[in-house]
C-alpha cells in the first residue's frame, strides 16, 4: 500500500473525502514524503466534515501551498439579547431520515446544529458537475467481467491452466438468454435500468420523471418491489421540500400497486416515507394536510408490530408539534399523552428519545397555558427518567429541561430553587462541545448572573 500511494501521489492531485487524516498513518506518511520541501504539480483538496477538523491537522499539511480546504458554511451567529434566555421553545419536528443530499447545497448540520459536510453530498456534487457516466460494472456486469478476464489472460499460445479465455467465452454465452426476452419485457427492463442509471449519475429528479412514466400495471410483482426500493434511494437523497414531496407521491403510487408479500415486507419503509411526507407538508406550510398524513400513518401502523413502533412514536410527536403550531393546544397535549401512554416504558433508544421529546414539548405547552405547576411535574418526570442518560440526544433534552425548569421556577417566584436547578445544569454540562447543550449552559449562566444582581459583577 505504501508503494502504491507513493506512485499515485507522484504525478496526481488528490480529493480527500471522508478521511480523518491521522498523523502517522500510511496515507498521511505518503503525503508527507511527497510534500515536504517541494511543490506539487496539482493541488490537494481536503474536504472537512467540520470546520474545526482543519485545526487538528499537522502543520506540514495544512500550511502547504498546494493544499486547499473545503469546509462547511459558517454557523449563523446566535442572538444574545436578554429576551432569548427567557424563551422556552419546542423541540422541532423529527424526520425519519436526515434531510440532506442535493448537491446544490452540499452541507447539512449535525444534531447539535453545527454545519457539516457529508461525503455523500460531496460525491453527488462531483458526479453532477462532471457529468460522470455509471461504471460498466453496473451497466453491463457480464461484459465487464468478460473483458477483465480477456485482458488478464495469457495469449492462447502460452499455458493457461485455468482456461480463463474459456471462462470468458462462457460469460459471453450467458449474455445470450437476455436477448430472448420479448419487446415489452426488454422495454420494461430498459426503463427500470434508466431509473437506476439516473440515480448512479446523481440525477435524482430525472430518476423520478422516468419512474413516473412507467406503466405500473405491466410490471411483474418483483419489478414493482425493485422499483419501490430504487425510489427509496431517491427519497433518501432529495432535500428540497417540493422535490421530496414529488418523490414521496411516486413512492405512494408504487406502494399501492404492490401485492403481498412485498407490501408487508416494505411496510416499515413505507411508514418512514409517510412520516416524512407529514414533515415535508409542514415545511410547505400545509399543516392541515400534514395532520391528515399523520392520522393515516397511525391508522396503518399496527400497534402490536414492534418494527413500526418507532414510526408510530415519531408520527405522534410530529402530530403534537403540528397541532401546537396551529394553536390547538389541548389536542397537542392529547397527542403527547398518547405517545407517553404507548411508549412510556420502552427501552429502545429511538423510543426513549421520542418519549423525552414529548415530555419537553408537553412541559413547554403547559407553561404557555399558565399551568406552571403541571409543567414542573412534567420536567421532573423527564429528569427522573433520563437524568443519567448518556445518549447525546437525551443529554441535550435533559440540559434543556433543567433550563426550562429553572425559568419556570423563577416565574413562580422561587429564586432559590431556580438557582439550584440552573447550577445543576452548569455543573453537569459545562464544557460540552454539543452546540445545543452549550447554548443551554450559556443561557443558564446568564440567568444566574441576573439572579445574583449587579453587585456580583463588581
Amino acid at each position: 500500500m505504501s508503494s502504491l500511494l507513493d506512485r499515485l501521489f507522484a504525478n496526481r492531485g488528490a480529493l480527500i473525502i471522508g478521511y480523518s487524516a491521522w498523523d502517522g498513518d500510511v496515507i498521511m506518511e505518503a503525503l508527507r514524503r511527497r510534500m515536504l520541501g517541494q511543490t506539487l504539480p496539482y493541488n490537494v483538496y481536503f474536504f472537512c466534515y467540520r470546520r474545526a477538523n482543519r485545526d487538528s491537522l499537522p502543520d506540514w499539511f495544512k500550511d502547504h501551498q498546494n493544499v486547499r480546504f473545503v469546509v462547511p458554511q459558517e454557523e449563523k451567529p446566535k442572538t444574545s439579547e436578554p429576551t432569548v434566555v427567557r424563551a422556552m421553545t419546542d423541540v422541532r419536528l423529527d424526520r425519519a431520515v436526515p434531510a440532506t443530499r442535493l448537491a446544490a447545497e452540499p452541507f447539512t448540520v449535525d444534531r447539535g446544529g453545527e454545519p457539516t459536510l457529508q461525503a455523500r453530498d460531496i460525491l453527488d456534487a462531483l458526479i453532477q458537475r462532471l457529468s460522470l457516466d455509471p461504471p460498466e460494472l453496473v451497466t453491463d456486469p457480464l461484459g465487464f467481467f468478460e473483458q477483465q478476464l480477456r485482458n488478464a489472460s495469457l495469449p492462447q499460445s502460452e499455458q493457461d491452466p485455468y482456461s480463463f479465455l474459456s471462462v470468458a467465452d462462457k460469460i459471453h454465452a450467458a449474455k445470450a438468454p437476455q436477448l430472448d426476452h420479448g419487446p415489452q419485457e426488454q422495454a420494461i427492463a430498459a426503463e427500470l435500468e434508466s431509473v437506476r442509471n439516473a440515480i448512479r449519475r446523481s440525477q435524482y429528479i430525472q430518476a423520478v420523471e422516468i419512474a413516473s412514466a412507467i406503466e405500473l400495471s405491466v410490471l411483474k410483482p418483483e419489478e414493482k418491489g425493485d422499483l419501490f426500493r430504487t425510489l427509496m434511494l431517491v427519497w433518501i437523497a432529495t432535500k428540497a421540500p417540493e422535490e421530496n414531496l414529488r418523490v414521496i407521491e411516486q413512492l405512494e403510487k408504487v406502494h399501492a400497486a404492490l401485492v403481498e408479500p412485498a407490501r408487508s415486507q416494505l411496510g416499515k419503509d413505507f411508514a418512514r416515507v409517510l412520516g416524512d411526507k407529514g414533515v415535508t407538508l409542514s415545511q410547505l406550510n400545509r399543516s392541515e394536510d400534514a395532520l391528515v398524513v399523520y392520522d393515516d400513518l397511525l391508522r396503518r401502523c399496527d400497534a402490536t408490530e414492534p418494527a413500526l413502533h418507532e414510526q408510530t412514536a415519531r408520527a405522534l410527536f410530529n402530530k403534537g408539534f403540528t397541532l401546537g403550531q396551529l394553536n390547538r393546544s389541548e389536542e397537542e397535549l392529547e397527542a403527547y399523552d398518547d405517545l407517553l401512554r404507548r411508549f412510556s416504558d420502552a427501552t429502545e433508544p429511538a423510543l426513549r428519545e421520542q418519549v423525552a421529546r414529548a415530555l419537553v414539548n408537553k412541559g413547554v405547552r403547559l407553561g404557555k397555558l399558565n399551568r406552571s405547576e403541571e409543567a414542573l411535574a412534567v420536567y421532573d418526570d423527564l429528569l427522573r427518567r433520563f437524568g443519567d442518560a448518556t445518549e447525546p440526544a437525551l443529554r441535550e433534552l435533559v440540559a434543556r429541561t433543567l433550563l426550562y425548569k429553572g425559568i419556570t421556577l423563577r416565574q413562580l417566584g422561587q429564586p432559590e430553587q431556580a438557582t439550584t436547578c440552573l447550577n445543576d445544569l452548569v455543573r453537569q454540562f459545562e464544557g460540552s462541545t454539543d452546540l445545543g447543550i452549550s447554548e443551554a449552559v450559556r443561557q443558564a449562566k446568564k440567568l444566574l448572573e441576573e439572579q445574583r444582581g449587579p453587585e456580583s459583577a463588581k
